[in-house]
């Protein structure tokens, strides 16, 4: 019996969506997991307080993103 394939053939396809829009939304989810992993990265030490400004810009930003990735797919 042959051993089933690890990887994946292209294109992925999603329903109802477009290559272009899985392509954005994919970039975007990216985007969003770097920029929590270098905050995460980057974060000071217990002993030292972060500023409550760079938390709340931060989550804003990831809420933004999040929100754009899901909403719905756009043309045709």
């Amino acid at each position: 019996m042959p051993k089933p394939s690890r990887t994946r053939s292209w294109p992925i396809t999603a329903p109802g969506l477009s290559q272009e829009e899985l392509w954005f939304r994919m970039r975007g989810v990216l985007a969003v997991t770097a920029v929590d992993r270098v905050e995460a990265h980057q974060r000071p030490t217990p002993d030292c307080p972060s500023p409550d400004v760079g938390e709340a810009a931060r989550r804003w930003a990831v809420t933004f993103l999040a929100a754009a990735m899901s909403a719905p797919p756009t043309g045709p």
